[in-house]
């Protein structure tokens, strides 16, 4: 493994994307293969980090093509998620005690990343 500054690449974590306009600017391959210094190339058995079209980085879905859909998508799953938790909250809780919950859960997943 190649070390700099005591810094490591976890290789099953990482991935790359390529940011492009559309799907005929993409480039044609897949994969990009770090080689070890002291790698020979007939028999080469280097480690290799995966293409892919959105990651998750800081908590915001990001898209090879810059657009939101998968982030929107994923805060739409979060945000069902509570609904059933206001529609069975609101039998015995009152208005300022929803309002309340509201506010420091669904409130803050929509304003999480506003700014980008």
């Amino acid at each position: 493994m190649y070390i700099i500054h005591n810094l490591r690449i976890n290789y099953t974590k990482s991935n790359f994307i390529a940011f492009t306009q559309d799907k005929r600017t993409q480039p044609n391959f897949n994969e990009i293969k770090i080689h070890d210094p002291n790698c020979k190339i007939n028999e080469c058995s280097c480690n290799i980090i995966n293409k892919t079209e959105h990651t998750k980085y800081l908590g915001l879905f990001i898209d090879q093509h810059l657009k939101w859909d998968t982030h929107i998508n994923t805060l739409i799953m979060k945000l069902r998620k509570l609904q059933h938790l206001y529609i069975n909250a609101r039998k015995f809780l009152n208005i300022q005690t929803l309002r309340l919950i509201y506010f420091s859960m669904t409130q803050s997943i929509l304003q999480y990343g506003i700014t980008a």
